[in-house]
């Protein structure tokens, strides 16, 4: 099976070249990967230029990670897909411990396991400023996520919705009854840093939100 990672990057250079990295050194050898580049600002289009011998890279304007992704997923050539955020990595038998789980259950859609979060380095001396759970920990979201090309094409693409595109995705993936598991595999690394998602002020509101929403909503349905 061949299985494509794509790498958003939006103004993460500093870490940019760590995340492609963790993406060469899978250990699962018939890998593709896909970077693209969402009009950043900052030198991570650079970045991207000394390795496009190794994988394949694409520009754009700015348009938003939604947007960013569902061009990726046309572009992909394999027949599972992994994602990777620009500023984390994913560890090396990523790949390689999420396909046997779709060897075992072929009628498997998705597979998730654990990630562990860490602060960059940068920022250790002020740890005091930074809040995330240590540990393995796990999480149904896109990084830790290994999924079928064809999900796409039967649940539909990435809602343009900003900040919850994956969550509103896979919300709406599993009403429609995507089949998933998930594993206790740390498969990545989440970096903490400065406008990291889940440092920012706006991100677990809007989540709230929406899970508040969701839950009347199924409470209207009955």
């Amino acid at each position: 099976m061949k299985v494509s990672i794509i790498i958003t990057a939006y103004n993460v250079g500093k870490y940019l070249a760590d995340a492609i990295e963790s993406a060469l050194a899978q250990t699962y050898p018939d890998i593709e990967i896909i970077a693209i580049n969402d009009g950043s600002t900052d030198n991570s289009a650079e970045v991207l230029e000394q390795y496009k011998d190794r994988i394949r890279v694409f520009h754009q304007e700015n348009k938003g990670l939604s947007a960013t992704l569902n061009f990726a997923l046309k572009e992909v050539t394999g027949t599972i897909i992994g994602f990777l955020d620009g500023d984390d990595i994913i560890v090396n038998d990523k790949t390689e411990k999420q396909l046997k789980q779709f060897e075992k259950n072929p009628e498997l859609e998705a597979t998730f396991g654990k990630m562990e979060q860490f602060l960059s380095p940068e920022f250790a001396h002020q740890s005091d400023r930074y809040n995330f759970q240590t540990g393995e920990l796990p999480f149904q979201a896109k990084m830790t996520l290994l999924i079928k090309k064809d999900a796409f094409e039967k649940y539909g693409l990435f809602p343009e919705v900003g900040v919850l595109d994956f969550v509103k995705w896979f919300d709406s993936a599993k009403a429609k009854g995507v089949v998933f598991n998930e594993t206790d595999d740390l498969v990545v690394q989440r970096r903490i840093r400065e406008n990291s998602l889940s440092q920012s002020s706006a991100y677990y509101p809007e989540l709230l939100k929406y899970l508040r929403e969701r839950i009347k909503q199924k409470r209207d349905i009955v």
